[in-house]
This record gives C-alpha cells, structure tokens and sequence, in this order.
C-alpha cells in the first residue's frame, strides 16, 4: 500500500474549480474548490487565480504524507460547447494545463468517463456523481464540483495502478487510456 500512487483531479471552471488529490492514505485525501474571483474581474486576472490555486495545492499535496502526484487528470471542456461557457471553461483548462506544465503529468478526460468511472453510465448527471463520491468513496461534501475532481483523481489514480473497489464494469471506461504515453 505504501508504494500506491497519489492523483490529483481537476474539474476547472472559472466559476467554481474542484480540486481533490487522492493516494493510499485515505485520511490524507483532500477536495477543495476554488473561486477564481469575480465574473466582473478582468479575465486575465481570473486565470491567474486559477493558476495559482492549483499550483498551490500541488505543493500541498507534495509536501504531504503521500507525496507528489503521478498524474494530474484534468477534465476536457465539452468539445461541442457552443457559447461564452464552453469558451471559458476551455480557458480555464488550459489555464490549469499551464500551470501544471513540467510539474506532473496531465492527462485530459472528456466528462463521460468521469460520470462512467463514478457511476457506471456515461451520460449520469451531477447529482449521480456526487451521490457515487458518497456511498464509494466516502466524501461527505455537497459539491458537484469537488466530487467531480474526487473521480478524476481516482481516474488517475486506478491508471497508475492504484488499489481500489470501483466495480470492474465502471473502470472500463479507463481502458483506452492505459499506458503513460497517453499523458501530456
């Protein structure tokens, strides 16, 4: 158990942000949301929030008794958002990319194989998810945001070989992303 990875999950939003770091001590894991500012902010302003948040919690995270994280899995914008959303939720993600550069490993994963991996459909809402974050991985939260960074740590973490009870039929999902290569 001590050789386990630790993963961090991002579900980047320029509203409200999840961050969750998982590993093999589970009273170690941890789930915060970050608000990058106001929307009246200016945007470059916002993003620099966002980014240094994230970097924050990667230096917590390291300096922990897990230790650094393997991957950080961030989760894609919907590639066929229309409008000012999908635009910014697509900043935020690159954003948090950047932030991440030369530091860990990202990986992308679109929100079906979140909702998949936690529930087991690939089109479950937020609610399901959060509701999976409960009964299988013991979050006693209320936010769809940080039970969504919750399942894409555990993305991460079941990739680099973590040890887990996630039913075998939702960690499928996860089989076309085996492999390190698959990481920016």
């Amino acid at each position: 158990m001590a050789n386990e990875p630790v993963a961090m999950g991002i579900d980047p939003s320029l509203s409200c942000t999840g961050i969750a770091c998982v590993g093999p001590l589970r009273t170690d894991w941890y789930v915060t949301t970050v608000i990058a500012g106001s929307p009246s902010d200016p945007l470059s302003e916002r993003l620099a929030i966002l980014q240094a948040a994230v970097r924050t919690q990667l230096d917590i995270s390291t300096g922990g008794p897990q230790g650094r994280p393997v991957v950080a899995v961030v989760e894609r914008g919907f590639s066929g958002g229309k409008g000012p959303t999908a635009w910014l939720n697509g900043t935020a993600a690159g954003a948090v990319i950047t932030a991440l550069t030369d530091l860990v490993p990202v990986l992308l994963v679109p929100p079906k194989v979140r909702a998949k991996l936690a529930t087991g459909k690939g089109n479950a809402d937020k609610l399901s998810v959060l509701i999976a974050a409960r009964d299988r991985l013991a979050y006693q939260g209320q936010s769809f945001d940080e039970a969504d960074a919750l399942w894409l740590a555990m993305t991460g973490f079941i990739l680099a070989g973590g040890s887990h009870k996630v039913p075998k039929n939702h960690v499928e999902v996860l089989d076309q992303y085996e492999g390190v290569a698959h990481w920016t």
